[in-house]
């Protein structure tokens, strides 16, 4: 579970809540990795890319639960880019995602 510091303000204006078909891709590679992702309902799949070209499911994120990665939350704490180098995150099922971007919650 992500915890957040209490002096990191939440505003409900930073959060941008979209619905995903099955199949539908809510995140590529080569897409800034600077947000955390929430599934809302519905399932989201994290695929990994192989340099074959094949995409491999290495985790489903049922509802309730977040996908971001630590790493990139602390490059973009130091004011670094960062980018989803192989990561792809597509709905599972028909969902809802809430996304936030982590520039938003900088102290």
């Amino acid at each position: 579970m992500l915890e957040l510091p209490a002096e990191w303000k939440l505003d409900p204006r930073d959060i941008d809540v979209r619905s995903f078909a099955k199949g539908e891709i809510v995140v590529r590679p080569g897409e800034p990795d600077d947000s955390i992702y929430v599934a809302v309902n519905g399932t989201l799949a994290v695929y990994i890319a192989h340099k074959e070209g094949k995409d491999y499911l290495v985790k489903k994120i049922p509802a309730g639960s977040s996908f971001f990665s630590m790493l990139s939350m602390l490059d973009v704490l130091m004011n670094t880019t960062s980018i989803f180098k192989t990561v792809s995150l597509r709905a599972a099922e028909p969902c809802t995602v809430a996304k936030w971007v982590s520039i938003e919650f900088s102290p």
